[in-house]
């Protein structure tokens, strides 16, 4: 049997399942934004040194059944957040109960540590810095990178590369006030940027900005590589990160055809992090070189499925099915 971990609004999710459905294979979905309301239990006893985790939805006990999990999202529910307190007690309310949640969501996901994963919670917590390292370590090329965090070192990092970008060390954010959604985009950093910033600021990410002639996503599935070239260059809201869509004039995208080379270094580099799925973002360069980005082990795979016709739900869900013949 096939478990797969996601939320109730992934897309993806829905269609690699359409895909189970019509193969006739046996799954089970648990949505983490709707984990709490399925009345589980975690019972530990002095008789018994195995965990019991009962659910209405799914009977862990007999946890053998499942033969691979599919970690595709999970988040936690909507509802920590309590409005009849006040605001400060609010957050730090909702705050204590988010890492509650998290907790009882890693006991869940240790419960199935001895069945075979495609993801896996704890490679979210992968930092870009190590995973430069062993890009590097693959043979692929990386953007220069500094984390730094005084105005000294961001000036002498500029000079040496002339124009830098900075990113999110970690995952990208969104933050709501009210109606609106702020997110955070791979943005220049400019010289009236630099003059703006007090001389010691919180550690950020720079790297060396190199002009491009598009950018690469490129879907990875058990040693296999699904590249798709965006040309975001030409458009000033996408040319520095792609995912600033522009929605009036999108980004033409296209299969694309990596140079053997590059495909056994990715291999390489998914192998060293010990991944079997990702989402790997390239970019090649105006001398024709090719630059490693980051991986996200829970990319969107959507956007290079459909405009490429690599039917990637349909290889998704073969692949987990071949996993529960092994």
């Amino acid at each position: 049997m096939i478990l797969i971990l996601s939320n109730d609004i992934d897309d993806g999710t829905n269609q690699v399942i359409d895909w189970l459905y019509s193969y006739g294979k046996k799954f089970i979905r648990v949505n983490g934004n709707q984990f709490l309301s399925y009345d589980s239990s975690i019972a530990l006893s002095s008789q018994d040194t195995t965990k019991s985790i009962q659910s209405k939805l799914f009977d862990f006990d007999s946890a053998s059944e499942t033969d691979v999990v599919w970690f595709r999202r999970w988040g936690a529910p909507d509802s920590f957040i309590r409005n009849d307190l006040p605001s400060s007690l609010a957050y730090q309310t909702g705050k204590y109960l988010l890492g509650q949640f998290n907790i009882i969501s890693n006991i869940f996901f240790e419960s199935l540590s001895h069945v075979k994963w495609v993801n896996h919670p704890s490679e979210l917590t992968r930092n870009k810095v190590h995973v430069l390292e062993q890009a590097l370590k693959a043979g692929l090329r990386i953007p220069e990178t500094l984390i730094c965090s005084t105005r000294d070192e961001l000036v002498r990092f500029k000079k040496v590369h002339g124009r830098i970008i900075t990113k999110s060390i970690g995952d990208i954010s969104f933050f709501y006030e009210g109606k609106s959604r702020f997110s955070i985009y791979t943005s220049e950093i400019v010289d009236e940027d630099i003059s703006l910033v007090d001389e010691h600021f919180f550690p950020s990410l720079v790297q060396q900005y190199i002009p491009k002639q598009y950018e690469l996503r490129i879907f990875f599935l058990d040693g296999e590589v699904y590249p798709m070239a965006i040309f975001s260059q030409t458009n000033e809201k996408t040319r520095i990160d792609f995912r600033n869509y522009d929605a009036i004039k999108p980004n033409r995208t296209v299969p694309y055809s990596l140079p053997p080379i590059i495909k056994r270094k990715i291999r390489k580099l998914m192998k060293l992090l010990d991944m079997s799925c990702g989402s790997i973002d390239m970019i090649k360069d105006c001398k024709g070189d090719y630059y490693f980005l980051e991986v996200n082990p829970v990319g969107q795979f959507g956007m290079v499925s459909s405009p490429c016709n690599y039917f990637l739900e349909k290889r998704l869900a073969e692949h987990l099915m071949k996993i529960t013949n092994r």
